[in-house]
Parts: C-alpha cells; structure tokens; sequence
C-alpha cells in the first residue's frame, strides 16, 4: 500500500474522489468506485509480491519449450504491470477498471 499512498498525495483530484464516497456503502465493497479502482491500480503497478510459486499435479505442457513434470516448483511472475493491457501500461490511471474501459 505504500505506491497507493503515495500516488494520492500526488493525485488530489483522485483524493476528492474517494474521499466523497466515503460514507456511501450502500451499493457493496465491490462495485468500481473510484477508491477500490484506486488501490487496483497501485497494486497492478508495483503487486506486494514480484512472484509467487506453484506446483502442478500434473503435466505442464510448454509447447516448442519443453514440459513441466508434476511437483516441480513453477515461478509466476507478477512484476509485469503491462500484461494484458494495450498500451498506457506504464501511466496511472485507475479509471482502467471499469466495465467500458477501452
């Protein structure tokens, strides 16, 4: 949580915006508002954790690349703040996460 933190202290207007919906929770915890969009984005730019591991009970087929047998350890990597975007990976912009997004 520190980059989201710090991205407010540089984003005021976005601290107006999440500080207005403050006390209106009647809609739930998981639609877009703007402070859940907020703390997405920070943490799609820098995730709390660079990778993670996994094990698979089966094969893991790689294609051209080879396999991965059962039980071996795999590494996911999350440190790729563009993944899946098509371009503007690298600016902030929580507006990202809503449903029209495009």
């Amino acid at each position: 949580l520190p980059v989201a933190v710090a991205e407010l202290a540089r984003r005021r207007a976005w601290a107006e915006r999440i500080a207005q919906e403050a006390p209106n929770f009647k809609d739930g915890v998981e639609n877009p508002r703007p402070s859940l969009k907020f703390i997405r984005e920070a943490m799609r730019l820098k995730p709390p954790a660079a990778a993670f591991y996994r094990a698979s009970d089966d094969w893991i087929e790689l294609g051209e690349h080879g396999a991965v047998p059962p039980g071996m350890p795999v590494a996911v990597c999350m440190d790729y703040p563009g993944a899946g975007l098509n371009g503007g990976a690298e600016s902030f912009d929580p507006d990202r996460w809503t449903e029209d997004y495009s």
